[in-house]
């Protein structure tokens, strides 16, 4: 069962074989992200992220940034990385199907 309004907020890293673009159109071998979930709603919001030109978390870095109060909240799709991520900060427990 979990608290209403519980609010986590962990740190994804991800690293890419072969750079990639961001959003901005610079080249990036990974990045790390800070999310928030709201554990009894099942949403998150991106708060930071920061890009690196290198592989682990090295090189130079580019960062988006998010004012916490304007950081739109986004449903957790079943599924993907943030269910996940849902699961085990929220120690949320899977339906029976």
């Amino acid at each position: 069962m979990k608290p209403p309004g519980r609010l986590i907020t962990v740190w994804l890293r991800e690293e890419y074989p072969e750079p990639s673009e961001t959003p901005a159109a610079t080249s990036t071998s990974g990045y790390v992200e800070k999310i928030q979930y709201d554990c009894a709603n099942e949403r998150a919001r991106a708060l930071l992220i920061i890009y690196y030109s290198e592989n682990n978390i090295t090189g130079s870095e580019t960062s988006e940034a998010t004012d916490v109060k304007q950081a739109a909240w986004v449903a957790i799709v079943p599924g993907t990385q943030s269910e996940n991520s849902l699961s085990l900060g929220g120690r949320r427990r899977r339906k029976a199907h």
